[in-house]
């Protein structure tokens, strides 16, 4: 078996060779790399698009409980909301008068 200079594995004074192994699989690791990272950051993008998907539909429900409140609001007080001041002189006139 012959011994070659570029062999990655070869042990020179006892050290592994790291230098040419390294240089050998450097771009396999950074396309590991680049992948791990797309990986995190269409992870952490997609848990902010879901925060906010969540708080625009709290904002739309709270919203339509309010219309919701104000409807019943406007239900119960029909009468006061519809009657303008001059009715209401001339409901209390005709009801409250010295004459009776």
């Amino acid at each position: 078996m012959s011994d070659r200079e570029d062999a990655p594995f070869k042990f020179e004074r006892g050290v592994l060779n790291v230098g040419k192994i390294m240089t050998m699989y450097l771009r396999y690791f950074i396309f590991l790399g680049l992948c791990i990272g797309m990986i995190v950051f269409a992870y952490l993008m997609g848990g902010r698009i879901a925060a906010q998907k969540c708080n625009a539909l709290v904002n739309e429900a709270s919203a339509s409980q309010q219309r919701i409140i104000i409807e019943q609001i406007g239900n119960v007080n029909e009468k006061v909301v519809n009657t303008g001041v001059c009715d209401i002189r001339r409901i209390l006139r005709e009801k409250y008068t010295i004459a009776e």
